[in-house]
């Protein structure tokens, strides 16, 4: 688990991108082999590879690869292969390093503590003197209209959590898992302490200024409310008024759909350029990186449309059933198992994937962080009765939802621009 703690410190703090001495080191081609030789020395990958989730993993990195390959390759080509097939390494680590569901536990509870940390620096970035934080970076860009009102700009921290709305993610990642601390069977104390903590996270997810953001809080609030109350139809529908309120009460810059930037719109438009890169080639897509290099402007901050664009419908296909086996596990897990801590922590891990695909639907989120998420519910598949894969229903589901997608994106692209234009 050594290894596990030490590869979140470095990818949530950061220090070889702002501490003097280690700035530029990869820290990645150290940990990595050490990580490795310490699994296969000891053992670990017994099995770990033979898991039908790592098979979706290892089928969608090698799409990916020939996405590349038979399309013009720019500067980032080679970057993103070499990325994504080391994210595959760090999946069958991960998942080879657990060997309980409280190693799941003693993980996530080091996320948490590693994004509070984050929001104690947020918060300090937020009111410091000379608008710089612990990293020496400084605020983030904001609408004209909010400095024009007497506000600042939106905090963000270093490396891939370097701009207002990834650095959201950094809480919203963790919220979940605190949300699952304030209820039985957790006693008072330990209630308590969640409570406080989600305070302060609220508060450095605000100074974030990131719309998507908030969008991602409300809907990781609703799914935890339902999942923990026995609500009457009635009851349920309180929800949909209390984001309502919590929307009213936000800042502009937070909740307007157009804004001086014309950042929604600017979302649209790259969206739209998106569904003609599938168009052009709809099996291969344009090849994973060339987004930008198609629309001579912006990439299409959104991380299914860009998956869809540069990898094809095949692509797109393989990446939602690596989402879908991944909720399956979890519920399949919660059901089987009798613990109520352990089923309040497959539902947040569950949650978090959830509030990630929100985030993911404003902003392009295809970091790393993304597939630890999953290697942590592979690791709960390794305790289940029977092992996790996919039947020809499953099969059938992920086909209707990825083309359900791809018609819904069309439609939902034509009504936006008859609305506005």
């Amino acid at each position: 688990m050594t290894f596990v703690y030490l590869y979140l410190f470095l990818l949530w703090i950061d220090p070889h991108g702002w501490v003097p001495g280690l700035v530029g080191l990869r820290v990645d081609l150290i940990l990595f082999p050490l990580w490795f030789l310490y699994c296969y020395v000891g053992g670990k990958f017994s099995n770990t590879t033979k898991t039908h989730q790592s098979k979706i993993f290892l089928f969608w990195v090698t799409w990916l690869a020939i996405s590349i390959l038979i399309n013009d390759k720019y500067e980032y080509s080679f970057k993103f292969l070499f990325e994504y097939y080391k994210w595959f390494v760090m999946f069958i680590l991960v998942v080879s390093s657990h060997n309980s569901v409280n190693d799941i536990k003693k993980t996530a509870l080091f996320m948490v503590f590693l994004s509070l940390v984050l929001s104690v620096e947020g918060i300090q970035h937020k009111h410091s003197v000379d608008g710089l934080g612990w990293a020496g970076q400084t605020l983030g860009w904001v609408d004209q209209s909010v400095l024009d009102a007497g506000g600042t700009g939106r905090t963000r921290w270093t490396g891939i959590f370097d701009g207002p709305g990834v650095f959201a993610l950094v809480y919203t990642m963790s919220l979940p898992f605190l949300l699952s601390y304030l209820h039985k069977p957790y006693k008072l104390f330990a209630r308590l302490i969640a409570l406080a903590g989600t305070g302060l996270m609220s508060v450095a997810i605000y100074y974030t200024g990131s719309r998507g953001g908030l969008l991602t809080v409300l809907a990781i609030l609703a799914v935890h409310i339902y999942q923990k109350f026995d609500l009457k139809f009635s009851k349920f529908m309180i929800i949909p008024g209390v984001i309502i309120l919590l929307l009213a009460l936000a800042p502009d810059h937070m909740t307007d759909m157009d804004d001086d930037s014309r950042s929604a719109s600017n979302r649209i438009e790259m969206w739209t350029y998106g569904v003609d890169m599938v168009r052009y080639n709809p099996v291969f897509g344009v090849g994973r990186g060339n987004y930008g290099k198609y629309t001579f402007r912006l990439i299409a901050h959104n991380s299914a449309v860009e998956m869809m664009a540069e990898t094809g419908a095949v692509g797109l296909m393989a990446w939602i059933a690596l989402i879908y086996i991944s909720f399956k596990t979890l519920i399949r897990f919660y059901r089987q198992s009798s613990d109520p801590k352990e089923k309040a922590l497959a539902a947040a891990l569950g949650n978090s994937i959830i509030g990630y695909l929100v985030s993911a639907s404003f902003v392009t989120l295809e970091y790393e962080v993304f597939y630890f998420l999953f290697a942590l519910t592979a690791v709960f598949g390794k305790f289940l009765e029977e092992p996790m894969k996919l039947d020809n229903k499953d099969f059938r589901n992920i086909i209707f939802i990825t083309g359900g997608f791809m018609i819904g994106l069309k439609i939902f692209i034509a009504g936006y621009q008859a609305a506005y234009y």
